[in-house]
This record gives structure tokens, C-alpha cells and sequence, in this order.
């Protein structure tokens, strides 16, 4: 078995400096570089009809509503209630 020149603090050092030093170039410690700003807007998503499961009012959702999932309207405060709002 080989006998290694390095230290466990030297290790721990270099790791952090090259953490450090890809921070400094705006990348994570992954390699993955972060995004400085929030990507910009597009078209706004398409709405869906839906009925509420709760007080079954007519509403919209941002998403195409699968059969048998429960929808709660913002219309009649449903979704805030069932959060445990209001």
C-alpha cells in the first residue's frame, strides 16, 4: 500500500479552493453554471376550464385537468382553505 503525500486538510483545501474559484466564475460546484436571472417571459400558459371539487364554481387552471384529480377554485377562496387560510 502506497503512502500518500497529501494530508486529508490538503485535500480539503484544494477542494475548496477550486470551489472558490468556480463560484467566482459563476458556476456551482457541479460544473453547472447558475443562472444569473430569471429566464425572460414568454406567452402566457394556455388556461383550461375546470370545476371546482369543492363548491363546483366554474374556474381556470394552467394545466390540462385530469379526470378524477381534485381542482380547487381561487374564485370562492377553496384553495386558500383547503392551505389553511381564511
Amino acid at each position: 500500500m502506497e503512502i500518500s503525500e497529501h494530508t486529508d486538510a490538503d485535500v480539503f483545501l484544494e477542494a475548496d479552493r477550486r470551489h472558490k474559484e468556480m463560484r467566482a466564475n459563476g458556476q456551482t460546484s457541479l460544473g453547472v453554471t447558475k443562472i444569473t436571472q430569471p429566464p425572460p417571459m414568454g406567452e402566457p400558459k394556455p388556461k383550461f376550464a375546470a370545476v371546482c371539487s369543492q363548491c363546483g364554481g366554474p374556474t381556470s387552471v394552467p394545466f390540462k385537468p385530469t379526470p378524477g384529480w381534485k381542482i380547487l377554485c381561487t374564485e370562492n377562496g377553496c384553495y386558500q382553505k383547503s392551505k389553511g387560510g381564511v
